[in-house]
């Protein structure tokens, strides 16, 4: 009887002892951090300001509306600190953009045209359409919850270079909302929402000159703490 009663008392006490250890141990959410994610993006059509281009058979003069494949694969990461509200970050994300077709709008040897120009066609008249995207940005952002807690969603804004194959380096700006969910003490996965907005880059050759890229990604991430 005494036994069953001191057993009766141990899973009582249960619950109040979990209680103190979360208390005595909550989760690490401040100090440096660092994490991987993987995940997809939307690249939105890109279009061209007026060029010309000989493509043999005479001139092509207008512009083109650009399509990317969607979704296409992202992966990334980021270090940082984080203090009880805030997270300093310094992130890169890498994604292809390559281009698959192009919607043309102009003349060819001053007759109008108006044709959708498939990869193969645009690679033969040296028109580079195999390109990607590595992003590096330094982020701010603001955390909803309390210290230790287990679910840490927040808002950020981003600011950084876009260093885009055969085409210029430019000025990369992004807003991001997402929340971390510990899985460990000082682990943790995320998931993410991240608009990206990319200052027209020139291609490598000068010829053709693209509107702002905007780009639309959805990833997850794996993450640890290393604070105290």
């Amino acid at each position: 009887m005494r036994k069953i009663v001191a057993l009766a008392a141990a899973v009582a006490s249960l619950p109040s002892y979990a209680t103190a250890q979360n208390l005595t141990t909550p989760n690490v959410t401040t100090g440096f951090y660092g994490e991987v994610g993987v995940g997809l993006s939307i690249i939105d059509d890109a279009k061209t300001d007026p060029f010309s281009l000989d493509v043999g058979v005479g001139i092509l003069a207008g512009t083109m509306d650009t399509k990317y494949p969607s979704p296409t694969g992202t992966f990334g990461g980021e270090v940082g600190f984080a203090t009880s509200r805030w997270r300093f970050g310094v992130s890169w994300d890498w994604m292809e953009a390559n281009i698959d077709k192009a919607a043309f709008s102009g003349t060819i040897s001053g007759a109008p045209i108006n044709i959708t120009f498939a990869d193969t066609y645009l690679d033969s008249v040296g028109i580079e359409t195999n390109s990607a995207f590595m992003i590096a940005e330094g982020n701010i952002y603001y955390k909803f919850s309390r210290p230790g807690s287990a679910v840490e969603p927040y808002i950020g804004i981003g600011a950084g270079a876009a260093f885009i194959q055969n085409a210029s380096t430019e000025l990369a700006v992004s807003a991001s909302a997402g929340a971390r969910f510990a899985i460990t003490r000082r682990a943790y996965v995320g998931a993410r929402y991240r608009f990206t907005y990319i200052s027209g880059p020139e291609s490598d050759d000068g010829i053709i000159k693209y509107e702002n890229v905007l780009i639309h990604s959805l990833s997850v991430q794996l993450g640890m703490y290393f604070g105290s």
